[in-house]
């Protein structure tokens, strides 16, 4: 069942790229997708699919003794990744977290996305979930962004939407965790 899993977990980032019409940039009404974004969401995505493809190996088969220097390969190339697709579109203001108009959900953006990163390269005792909802999280988006391009939703419905797929995953981690485990004071 993992392998299966494992196996078809990528492919809607995958197969992304089989369609065309997707603009180079970002539209200024909203919330669609667009090529850079599309590559970002295929780097992160297999990030997350790598490292459960480790857990689950490790889940069947033992701990591998490196861990933390894989993890930290892995987050260091997926970050060089991002910065080669980046560079390889026309320059833009921001990142996806630029769509968003307060001070406030754009570091409430941000910080999920570092609590992610953070998570792959330090583990959590969530790990099969954080990845997992990872991929989640970044297929669902590019879902949404695609509906907006369709324009058979609003750009509201896909913040809303992202914003609630990024509080989910602050709630499985950070919150989940203090309850389990309270800060000792």
């Amino acid at each position: 069942l993992d392998a299966i899993s494992l196996a078809l977990l990528p492919l809607p980032n995958l197969t992304s790229f089989l369609f065309n019409g997707v603009p180079a940039k970002k539209l200024s009404d909203g919330f669609t997708i667009w090529r850079e974004y599309r590559f970002h969401a295929a780097i992160f995505g297999l990030r997350s699919w790598i490292m459960l493809v480790v857990l689950c190996y490790q889940k069947h088969f033992g701990m591998l003794t490196y861990m933390p220097v894989y993890r930290a390969c892995l987050v260091t190339v997926t970050m060089m990744f991002a910065k080669l697709a980046t560079e390889s579109f026309p320059a833009q203001k921001s990142t996806i977290r630029g769509f968003y108009g307060s001070g406030w959900a754009v570091f409430a953006a941000g910080y999920a996305q570092y609590l992610g990163t953070a998570g792959t390269l330090t583990g959590t005792e969530y790990d099969f979930g954080l990845h997992w909802l990872a991929i989640t999280v970044i297929q669902l988006n590019a879902f949404f962004m695609t509906l907006r391009k369709k324009r058979i939703v609003g750009p509201n419905t896909v913040q809303t939407l992202y914003s609630l797929l990024l509080l989910s995953v602050l709630y499985l981690f950070l919150l989940t965790s203090m309850i389990n485990n309270p800060p000792v004071s």
